[in-house]
């Protein structure tokens, strides 16, 4: 039986631990290492982590660390590792039980069910093995070695030590050889070693007395069990490791007996074995086998022990164990977690059968039961039932076997050809199973990660699976193939072409999964495998078919489904056609591109990809359709579409679970190999194979195989990538290539273009979406642009990736204006297009946009016009219809066309391009206008009368505009102002004078003036004949509205009179009036009117502020003057009405009586409020005494020679005597020798033949002729006349005799000479100051100065001039009474009383000198100081600066009131102080009350104090600066007071 049972161990397994950790640092950048060791201190509580790099060199490792080491050349690696420069890293938080644990489970994190751990242990931590091969952890007492590679300690990845067995001297290995088999000598013999040594006493254990304690315990009857063994072990562990020292046949080796105590038999008679089916095939062999006690079975390789199978002489590889290394389970169980079920699986297998050379893949739901009774294997048992079968036409290789047994150890990874990892990806089937087996060729493989079925069976545990040859007798024997015999033409007794998976299904949870599959989930896997039904197939290199089928108990194969794939007629177009319950057919076009990359570590890798989209089939031709695309590594990768209208594929180095694509955060830099190799193909290989796919869908189209192909439906959009990285590279790669090719078609002349030659119209053209506007694209096509035509979307990402030729708004509107005539046919598009650019000007927010469009529209003449549009002009050119429809007929052609002017915004873009509106409109149009009025006139005269009226409220609106916009404008031009078209009012009935502009109806600007239609009459009053007048009534009067007064000015039509024009119209009057109109009362009305008009405009003209006048310009000036010397020439020529003809304004005064004369005149009433005419026309406020002696001078020869005045004339002269008798003497003097006066009869007189009876009582002189009793003495006397008491006088008094004199001199009066002193004594401070001297002089130690503000009472006062004394007051006082010497100084005005008193301040100065004298203070020559106290500002209270509050705050025995304080500023800028600080009373003892003297200046810094500064000081102190017995006082200067 031994030979025909001639399997070999087999089964996966876990590859080496370093390629293991190798994997891992795949995943694990070496940028992770100092985060991952943060995030475990941190997991560790650790509250600061430091880094430390040591650049030391040890010489040799300590020898307490080389004793741990069994070999030399251990000792060297270990060396070579541990002396050279590290890093250290620290952290603040010990080890505990968990975290050692924990370190050594490789990818079994110890925190995975601690939600606030960051890290896990065994995973993130094994990134540090990017710098070093030997990581070291020292934590309390214990000492840590990692060593994956297992060089230092043999099949070990590590050793833990505690401290203390470091540093102390390692014991002997080999202690218990003591007595009785081997006696050391005592340590108190042991000074004799040499002595004992001449007597064959050896220095050590010798080989003969080690192996003569194993016969000596073979042969011992005294021995106890627990000792035997104890010495068994020993001497075994010692020849282990000294086998080299001694003879293999003299060993004694423990076997396997029912007995407790060690049966020791020759090594050579013994063998081993861990596997339970030789352990049975020796236990039913004839012959006996000794087998080593399972207590130093650990021994046997060293020990040199044959293994059982040279023993049973099975020499033939039939059987070996295999599996992955433990925790295999568990990794398993991690690794499902990564693969889904359901169609993963299947697709892995897919996968592993392309890579296999596979041309199909056969999938069967097996629901059979098989026999178990006769296994080999018994535990297989359970595994006979129901399974997934999984068939490929394929053969095992050896490179196969070896990939599938190798978990995580792809060996097809610089194959760019192979989809799968076996290893990984077939991992996934233990979603189904826990015991997968296959054959293949000529072997038999079963996998059982959790030993339960192969128990026993698999000799090492840790590659748990068996691989058997199933063509061996003791298994055609057996039923252990029954489940695959038929199967696909599967036939044990021969090898099998091809490969068959049985994945018997899960019956209960296990360490692996809890899943257990049914019919439900076989039916969905088939449910999922019909949908994904041509991507499976579509991307493969080899498997052209796939099916799905069932058997049940009793009953054939049923195929359920297949799927097949093949070439259509030409290489490039798949069909795939899904035969379910229904059949269905995909066509799809692919495009392949190959090429060789250099990788990252500068090796040439194949790279290959593919790209493929969906056609539809249309009898003879085809539809391109876009998609849902994926991304494949051949077959679908498990994650969501890509966002791309296509499918896409390339061997891209994927996630280990085939998840996605393998990628980092950032595309700007691949971090490792594999992120480098998928950026290349995205950037370099797949848009290749992308921009063929373009093409080949051209040529389609050109060859009318493909209908209503829109170029840039496949084109892929980065807005809808699923996912960023890595396929916007793809993206802006492709774009490039794209620009390159003739790929783009222009329908509007209809052909393919590069991008060089194109126009791309933008997403929107002035605000209209152009691929929704019909006209844009009319209009492009009749200027025959060569336009391509793109989805906003696909414009925007062209242009983000490639330099195009945008067709903006500008250059279309320029190519659009220039060719305007070519639409001349089509005046709607033409319309809308236009429409479309002035909406655009007219919704611009600012002046800046549309700054060309807005110029092209200026330059063009584009706008149509009124009335029907076939006429083109300038928008410059043209008006505002609704504002201009009374100045314009639309047969003008000003207007745009009505239809174009329907929008508000092309209207207010119209107005922008330079569209007259009132404000605006330029000249040349109102000439238009304003020309056609006379015309219009005779025709529709209110018509007429409306366009002048719009005329005049344009030229307003222009000159308002310049106002708000502070600009100049040009006054209206000689045409317009030579043009007929202004109205004209008519002569009133019953005017005297001629009329200016009679037997006109229309007059131009520059012959008339304008005035407010309440103001037509006092026009026509001022300036009648003089100025023709505008009718500026209402329209319905014949008028044209009031003119304001700006359009006025822009016509240069005056709105008022003019001084000359009103002198003028007066002039006129004068010279036309005659006395006969007189009797006219109508004429004399009139009269009056006119002249009271008259002088209120030359009042008004006179009449200008200071302020105005300093405004007026120097001809203003020159112009007033002017008019009033035109108006003082009137002095002695008729200007003045008196209602009865006109006077001259000499003969006019203001008070005088009369208002008619004769002679004289006073002034009329409505001239006597204009005073400034009244003076320029010098009329006076009484007639002079030379005009009043004049005026009867005037008389005398008026009525010569009997020089009698007329009745009429009596009262008069009487008035003239009246005002001469106001008259001053002095005036009347010089005029007596020509003075005429009236006697009592009225008959003008020279006064020397006058005479004045200023004696009633004497008789009466017939000779004298008496002067006119109204005549007053003094006058009389003054102007000559001869009084009659003269001569009566002159009688009684001589020559001799004359009158005494007045008092006379010069003085001042007191209050006079008060104001004089104040002039010198201002009111401020000096106030106080001369107040505080007096106080001092006095010898005042106290001055207050208070403010009553009371009213006190008034009723019992000396006199009532005192009661304004009563009121507020400022009183002064000081402790000093007035002495009756005081009293007397204080009344000497001017004359200082203390100028001799020398006492004042000399005395206060001798006060001061102890106190100086004590401050240690030089007082030489203080006699002769000048102290100017009453020039300083002195300061009483307040707050303390700030400067001084830390110094005085530091005096802990003293505390200070911050309003006590009495300073001044000196002469030098410092303000002196003194600040009295009171003690405060301590228990140990009671420090005096201190005053601070300090000097600082305004920077605050300290300064000396002087001797005039503490006089002045104390002058101006409440308190002494003596020091008494309770007091301190403390002068700080510089140095003194920076140590205070």
């Amino acid at each position: 039986m031994s030979r025909e049972l001639n399997g070999e161990d087999f089964g996966q397994r876990r590859p080496p631990l370093h390629e293991m950790i190798r994997t891992i640092l795949r995943e694990y950048p070496s940028g992770q290492i100092f985060k991952e060791i943060i995030q475990n201190a941190d997991d560790a509580r650790a509250t600061e982590v430091k880094f430390y790099l040591d650049c030391r060199v040890l010489q040799t490792l300590p020898p307490s660390l080389l004793s741990v080491v069994s070999s030399e050349a251990n000792q060297e690696v270990l060396s070579q590792q541990f002396t050279g420069p590290a890093l250290l890293s620290y952290n603040n938080a010990p080890f505990r039980k968990e975290d050692w644990e924990s370190i050594q489970s490789l990818q079994q994190s110890g925190k995975a069910k601690n939600p606030h751990k960051v890290g896990k242990f065994g995973i993130g931590f094994n990134s540090v093995y990017h710098i070093t091969d030997l990581p070291v952890i020292l934590s309390q007492n214990y000492c840590g070695f990692l060593e994956p590679q297992e060089f230092v300690w043999k099949e070990k990845s590590g050793k833990r030590y505690n401290l203390k067995e470091l540093i102390d001297k390692c014991p002997e290995v080999l202690e218990p050889f003591d007595e009785p088999f081997v006696f050391v000598l005592p340590s108190n013999l042991r000074a004799f070693s040499s002595l004992f040594s001449k007597f064959g006493v050896p220095h050590n254990v010798t080989t003969e007395q080690i192996l003569s304690v194993l016969q000596c315990v073979r042969d011992s009857s005294e021995l106890k069990e627990d000792e035997a063994w104890s010495k068994v072990r020993a001497v075994l562990d010692w020849i282990a490791d000294n086998t080299s020292t001694m003879s293999k046949a003299d060993i004694l080796v423990p076997v396997e007996s029912d007995l407790s105590y060690p049966q020791l038999i020759p090594i050579d008679d013994v063998s081993y074995t861990d596997n339970e089916m030789l352990r049975g095939i020796a236990r039913t062999s004839d012959e006996k086998y000794n087998l080593i006690h399972p207590k130093v079975s650990y021994l046997s390789s060293k020990l040199g022990v044959s293994p059982l199978s040279d023993q049973l002489n099975i020499t033939e590889d039939v059987f070996e164990d295999a599996g992955q290394h433990k925790p295999l389970t568990t990794r398993l169980s991690n690794i499902l977690r990564e693969y889904k079920d359901g169609l993963t699986i299947i697709k892995e297998m897919i996968q592993n059968a392309d890579d296999a050379g596979a041309t199909e893949v056969n999938i069967l739901h097996d629901t059979r039961t098989h026999p178990s009774h006769n296994l080999v294997l018994e535990g297989m048992a359970e595994s006979h039932g129901p399974a997934l079968i999984v068939h490929n036409n394929s053969t095992f290789t050896k490179e196969d076997f070896e990939n599938i047994t190798k978990l995580a150890g792809a060996t097809k990874a610089n194959q760019p050809l192979k989809i799968g990892k076996f290893g990984v990806g077939f991992c996934s089937v233990y979603h189904i199973t826990d015991v997968p087996s296959f054959v293949s060729g000529e072997w038999l493989y079963i996998f059982d990660p959790t030993l339960k079925h192969l128990k026993g069976v698999v000799q090492n545990e840790s590659r748990p699976g068996k691989k058997l040859k199933f063509q061996s007798t003791f298994l055609a024997k057996s039923q252990q193939l029954a489940p695959y015999q038929g199967l696909f033409d599967f036939d044990s007794s021969s090898s099998y072409n091809g490969t068959i998976f049985r994945l018997p299904f899960r019956t209960h949870s296990s360490q692996i999964s809890s899943t257990i599959y049914n019919n439900h989930l076989i039916h969905m896997i088939k449910k999922d495998l019909e949908s994904n039904g041509s991507k499976l197939l579509l991307f493969l290199q080899n498997v052209k078919r796939i099916t799905f089928s069932s058997r049940r108990e009793g009953k054939p194969i049923i195929e359920e489904l297949s799927i097949e794939c093949s070439n259509f007629d030409t290489e490039n177009v798949k069909v795939c056609v899904t035969q379910s319950n229904a059949t269905s057919t995909e066509h799809w076009l692919l495009s392949n591109q190959e090429q060789r990359l250099k990788s990252q570590d500068g090796a040439y890798k194949q790279a290959v990809a593919s790209v493929a989209c969906k056609l539809v089939k249309k009898q003879f031709s085809f539809l391109c359709e876009a998609i849902e695309g994926n991304a494949f590594c051949f077959l679908p990768l498990s994650v969501p579409a890509t966002g791309l209208p296509v499918h896409v594929t390339a061997n891209f180095a994927v996630m280990s679970n085939r998840s996605g694509i393998w990628t980092g955060a950032s595309s700007a830099m691949a971090s490792d190999e594999r992120e480098y190799w998928n950026q290349q193909l995205m950037t370099i290989v797949i848009p290749e194979a992308y921009c063929k796919l373009l093409k080949s869908l051209q040529a389609m189209h050109c060859s009318g195989r493909l209908l209503s192909y829109e170029f840039h439906m496949l084109w892929p959009l980065a807005s809808n990538l699923q996912m960023r990285f890595p396929w916007e590279s793809l993206v802006s790669s492709l774009y490039p290539l794209i620009s390159q090719e003739e790929l783009f078609f222009s329908s509007s002349i209809c052909q393919w273009l590069q991008i060089a030659q194109s126009f791309f119209l933008p997403s929107t053209l002035f605000k209209v979406t152009c691929s929704s506007s019909t006209d844009i694209i009319e209009a492009v096509k009749i200027l025959k642009l060569p336009v391509v035509f793109l989805p906003l979307s696909h414009s925007s990402q062209l242009q983000k990736f490639v330099i195009v030729d945008i067709l903006t708004e500008d250059k279309f509107a320029q190519l659009f204006l220039q060719n305007i005539d070519s639409f001349s046919n089509n005046t709607k598009t033409r319309n809308e297009i236009l429409s479309m650019m002035l909406s655009a000007i007219g919704s611009a927010i600012t002046s800046k946009e549309h700054k060309l469009l807005k110029s092209l529209l200026q330059k063009y003449p584009c706008i149509p016009t009124s009335p029907k549009g076939f006429q083109l002009k300038r928008a410059s050119e043209l008006v505002d219809s609704y504002e201009f429809r009374d100045m314009f007929d639309p047969e003008d052609a000003m207007f745009p066309e009505d239809t174009l002017y329907q929008s508000a915004a092309v209207k207010e873009g119209i107005s922008r391009l330079g569209l007259m509106s009132p404000y605006n409109v330029c000249w040349d149009v109102i000439i238009k206008s304003a020309k056609t009025v006379e015309s219009l006139f005779v025709k529709d005269k209110i018509k007429a009368l409306m366009r002048v009226k719009e005329i005049i409220g344009c030229i307003q609106e222009k000159a308002e505009h310049a106002r708000r916009e502070h600009v100049q404008i040009d006054p209206a031009p000689p045409e317009l102002c030579q043009t007929h078209f202004l109205p004209v009012l008519h002569k009133p009935d019953k005017y005297v004078l001629p009329w200016k502009g009679d037997g006109h109806v229309l007059l131009p600007p520059c012959q008339v003036i304008s005035v407010d239609s309440r103001s037509l009459k006092k026009a026509g009053i001022l300036i009648g004949s003089q100025k023709a007048i505008v009718n500026t009534k209402t329209t319905d009067s014949g008028g044209c509205d009031s003119i304001p007064h700006q359009a006025l000015k822009l016509m240069n039509i005056p709105s008022q009179a003019s001084f000359d024009e009103v002198h003028n119209q007066f002039v006129t009057l004068i010279n036309t009036f005659n006395i006969s109109m007189c009797d006219d009362h109508e004429a004399i009305q009139l009269i009056e009117e006119i002249c009271q008009n008259v002088y209120e405009h030359f009042e008004a003209s006179l009449k200008e502020s200071p302020k105005i006048s300093r405004k007026l310009s120097k001809h203003q000036n020159q112009d007033d003057n002017e008019h009033k010397k035109n108006l003082a020439l009137y002095y002695n020529k008729p200007f003045i009405w008196t209602g009865r003809g006109f006077v001259c304004p000499c003969d006019v005064s203001i008070n005088w009586k009369q208002l008619v004369g004769p002679c004289l005149y006073k002034l009329p009433g409505m001239l006597s409020q204009h005073k400034n005419l009244v003076n320029c026309l010098q009329v006076k406020e009484s007639f002079s005494v030379e005009k009043l002696l004049g005026t009867f001078s005037q008389m005398y020869s008026r009525f010569s020679p009997t020089h009698r005045l007329p009745q009429e004339y009596h009262e008069t002269a009487k008035n003239i005597i009246q005002d001469l008798n106001a008259k001053d003497f002095q005036e009347l003097s010089p005029m007596k020798e020509e003075a005429i006066l009236l006697d009592a009869n009225y008959i003008l007189r020279p006064t020397n033949q006058l005479v004045f009876n200023d004696a009633a009582w004497l008789p009466p002189d017939n000779d004298s002729n008496y002067v006119i009793s109204l005549l007053i003495r003094k006058v009389a006397l003054a102007l000559g006349v001869q009084p009659t008491s003269s001569k009566f006088l002159d009688k009684y008094t001589s020559a001799m005799q004359s009158f005494s004199g007045a008092p006379f001199g010069q003085r001042e009066e007191l209050t006079q000479r008060i104001k004089n002193i104040l002039r010198d004594y201002p009111l401020d401070v000096t106030f106080l100051k001369e107040l505080l001297q007096n106080a001092d002089d006095a010898k005042a130690s106290k001055m207050y100065v208070i403010l009553d503000k009371r009213e006190h009472r008034k009723e019992r006062l000396p006199s009532e001039n005192w009661a304004e004394l009563q009121g507020p007051a400022l009183l002064v006082w000081n402790d000093k009474e007035f002495t009756e010497k005081d009293l007397n100084e204080i009344q000497k005005l001017g004359l200082g009383s203390k100028r001799d008193d020398e006492e004042s301040i000399a005395q206060s100065i001798e006060d001061l000198i102890p106190t100086l004298e004590k401050l240690q203070i030089d007082t030489h020559g203080i006699n002769d100081m000048i102290l100017p106290i009453e020039s300083n500002a002195v300061t009483l209270g307040g707050e303390i600066p700030n400067e001084l509050i830390d110094l005085l705050e530091n005096d802990i025995n003293h505390i200070f009131h911050p309003e006590e304080w009495v300073g001044y500023e000196n002469e030098y800028g410092s303000f002196i102080y003194v600040i009295v600080l009171y003690a405060v009373a301590q228990e140990s003892f009671n420090p005096l009350e201190r005053r601070y003297v300090i000097a600082i200046d305004s920077e605050g810094n300290t300064k000396e104090v002087s001797t005039l500064d503490l006089y002045k000081l104390m002058k101006v102190s409440e308190h002494s600066l003596e020091e008494n017995e309770s007091q301190e006082l403390v002068l700080l200067e510089s140095d003194s007071a920076s140590a205070q």
